[in-house]
């Protein structure tokens, strides 16, 4: 902005009023905008999280099933039926939780395939 462009002071003044105003226009949805992103991948952090552990108790669960199978055949373990059931009903509450956390084909895909896959189904 030229000075010769404002014949007064009050037209100056006018003119720095607006750009300011449209300054804190401006900085004000850039950061409503910044905050609705924020919570959104907040809010998908948690998700990711959520199927992290129970991707990992299923792992574990899995691991404790498999140890049942050795103690019957190898230790002659009479409760190891029972605890091999009791993990079965563990791992499908893990997949459940799997599959209500999925979002996406490719998501709902490996959720549906799990029981499949460790012979629950």
């Amino acid at each position: 902005m030229s000075p010769g462009r404002f014949r007064s002071l009050r037209t100056l003044q006018l003119a720095y009023g607006l750009a300011f105003f449209l300054l804190v226009a401006i900085t004000g949805a850039a950061g409503a905008a910044g905050t609705v992103l924020g919570a959104r991948w907040t809010e998908e952090a948690r998700r990711i999280d959520s199927l992290r552990q129970s991707a990992a108790a299923l792992r574990g669960d899995l691991h404790r099933q498999t140890k049942e199978i050795f103690d019957r055949h190898f230790l002659d373990d009479p409760d190891a039926p029972a605890q091999y059931r009791a993990w079965g009903e563990a791992i499908e509450g893990h997949v459940a939780a799997l599959s209500r956390l999925a979002r996406g084909d490719g998501e709902r895909a490996a959720t549906h395939t799990a029981p499949v896959v460790w012979g629950g189904e």
